[in-house]
């Protein structure tokens, strides 16, 4: 009998594409992945409006109300969504014993670079201005997510904002050259990712951008 990972990973080699992305198809694919789990029932969620940006507080009991979490969700830019990444922040609430603002930025192809980065700013000055100092905030995100959380950081920087504390960047996605020797040495153990696929995304979100 197959172990849980390795149950999991099939379900991902079942979902790898190819070809053409059919974005539509992925996003109410992604959205509906039974392999994430579902929420606690003892969790809390608090639809919002973050200064313009459709987000949610979710609240793990004896999260601490005086810390904050901004979550920024993986989908290569252009699916995932406050849907499917719910179960992975109600779990990081928990552990981390904070509530997270989630949020539904922007993606591409509709909304190319800088829309989700624009959106991720944002709501971090939002969730200051309205939760947090900076010094009690927290930003994570994974895959494409997590490379969104060091452009935010970056970016915040750049403009001179107070950072946050701390920062988490989960098996991020941080090359949109799509270059590196991985891509055809782990192909065969990547049950997730492609070069063909990340390639695609990566022009989707980039627009006309360098």
């Amino acid at each position: 009998m197959p172990s849980e990972i390795e149950t999991v990973v099939e379900l991902c080699r079942q979902r790898q594409s190819h070809g053409p992305l059919d974005i539509a198809a992925r996003r109410v694919t992604f959205d509906n992945r039974v392999e994430l789990g579902t929420v606690p029932g003892d969790v809390n969620t608090e639809p919002l409006n973050a200064d313009g940006v459709a987000a949610e507080i979710i609240t793990a009991p004896g999260a601490n109300a005086g810390h904050m979490m901004l979550y920024l969700h993986g989908g290569g830019y252009c699916w995932g969504s406050l849907d499917s990444h719910r179960p992975l922040v109600a779990a990081l609430s928990r552990a981390a014993a904070m509530p997270v603002l989630s949020i539904d930025y922007r993606r591409a192809p509709e909304h190319p670079y800088p829309a989700a980065l624009d959106d991720a700013m944002t709501a971090y000055r939002w969730l200051r201005g309205t939760y947090a100092p900076a010094k009690r905030v927290a930003i994570a995100g994974d895959s494409a997510g997590g490379g969104l959380t060091l452009a935010t950081l970056m970016a915040l920087r750049d403009a001179g904002d107070a950072l946050p504390h701390a920062a988490l960047a989960i098996s991020p996605w941080t090359n949109l050259t799509c270059t590196g020797d991985s891509y055809s040495l782990r192909a065969d153990v990547d049950p997730i990712c492609s070069h063909d696929m990340l390639d695609q995304l990566s022009r989707l979100y980039r627009g006309d951008a360098d």
